[in-house]
């Protein structure tokens, strides 16, 4: 059985094993009466094949999920294809006209011409549910780059040169003091002692608040907007303040649930250094099962961190690497190849080693990141805790 799943409507074709069409094609809703139509219509095939029916779909982002885990709890186990596998069967046929309905047939056609389809490891409900909240933080965190920027291009009209005053324009005493100082009624009308008070509980000591009120209050003074563009400025300003400290808190409460799921599952990858609850959840997440992946090679493919071969004649070369796969997976290992960089013996000395030759930061940073994965294939394939090699402690040590 070949599914092509969409949005709202799932298409199904059944065929032998000679390639015989079955069952003609039917298309079926997304839902539960959906569902109970198609239950119904697979009961004679599930007979006829006394059981053995082989089923396939393809992974189209978050659609296929709800029939795969219905199919899931009806002890069916669905092979799920990469959609690159359909559309390459797709680009064979002679005629190119592509239809729901002659995608189930491919599905179904690779399922016959698959002999021995590899098998299927479900990703556990614990490792689904923390991928989402993964990916809830990772979008939460792209909303609040996104206040940043726009509340940046609105300051750099209303007061040229405060992004110069704090690291960070959306931090917790920055957010202070616009508050204070940039009002509809008020704007910019503040005193030293007014702005002392409010950065006081940031920077602890009183010279350090008052020396940062003084800076503060010389750049005001020489500020003077358009005076059409401080209302709607203003207003913006203020409607993105609001928006990221819900964003902050709710990226907090993201946080802690991340937290909790990945102590509850005791895994081992949190023993790697340079890998943490956010890093570590969300690569558990999009690696899911382990064993499905045969060798550190597979892995590094599945991420996309593996090198593109060019060959030409007797020209052999390495170039960019293929950046198929997760993306939030590459983004959670690049985000952990920086502090594994700095900390981690194993990580640091492969870093190390390849900027001394005069490689790239960049180039440098994406080694790490391969490195890390293979690493964490090795703990979790393993079932072991992270150790830095005898030879490397040594190193250390001196």
């Amino acid at each position: 059985m070949g599914i092509d799943i969409s949005k709202n409507f799932f298409d199904v074709c059944i065929k032998d094993v000679r390639n015989n069409p079955l069952f003609a094609d039917q298309r079926y809703e997304q839902n539960r009466k959906g569902f109970e139509s198609f239950d119904s219509d697979l009961v004679p095939f599930w007979k006829l094949s006394k059981g053995r029916m082989v089923f396939g779909m393809e992974s189209t982002g978050i659609y296929h999920l709800n029939l795969y885990e219905h199919l899931r709890k009806n002890g069916v186990s669905p092979h799920v294809f990469n959609p690159i596998e359909i559309n390459k069967k797709a680009k064979n046929r002679i005629r190119k006209t592509t239809t729901d309905k002659i995608a189930a047939d491919l599905i179904a056609q690779k399922l016959i011409t698959d002999a021995r389809p590899e098998q299927q490891y479900f990703l556990k409900p614990n490792l689904y549910r923390l991928r989402e909240l993964c990916r809830i933080l990772y979008r939460l965190r792209n909303d609040m780059q996104m206040c940043k920027v726009r509340v940046t291009r609105d300051l750099d009209i209303l007061c040229q040169g405060y992004d110069k005053m704090f690291k960070d324009n959306l931090s917790s005493s920055s957010i202070a003091v616009l508050k204070l100082a940039f009002r509809k009624t008020r704007f910019l009308d503040v005193t030293e002692s007014e702005l002392v008070k409010v950065l006081l509980p940031y920077y602890g000591r009183q010279s350090d608040a008052v020396k940062k009120a003084k800076k503060l209050i010389t750049l005001y003074e020489n500020t003077e907007p358009p005076e059409y563009m401080k209302e709607p400025l203003l207003l913006e300003l203020h409607i993105l303040i609001t928006q990221f400290e819900l964003l902050r808190y709710q990226k907090e409460r993201i946080e802690r649930k991340i937290e909790k799921s990945v102590n509850q599952m005791k895994t081992r990858i949190k023993s790697i250094i340079g890998i943490g609850d956010f890093t570590g959840g969300l690569i558990l997440g999009e690696l899911g099962d382990i064993r499905r992946f045969e060798s550190s090679k597979q892995v590094v493919a599945f991420a996309g961190l593996d090198p593109v071969l060019k060959e030409s004649g007797n020209s052999r070369r390495q170039g960019h690497i293929s950046k198929r796969g997760s993306p939030l997976l590459r983004e959670a290992l690049y985000l952990a190849a920086f502090p594994a960089s700095k900390s981690n013996p194993v990580c640091k000395q492969l870093y190390d080693r390849l900027r001394a030759k005069g490689k790239h930061h960049t180039l440098c940073l994406t080694a790490v990141a391969r490195k890390l994965l293979m690493i964490v294939y090795s703990v979790l394939k393993n079932d072991r805790d992270f150790y830095i090699p005898e030879h490397l402690n040594n190193e250390e040590n001196k």
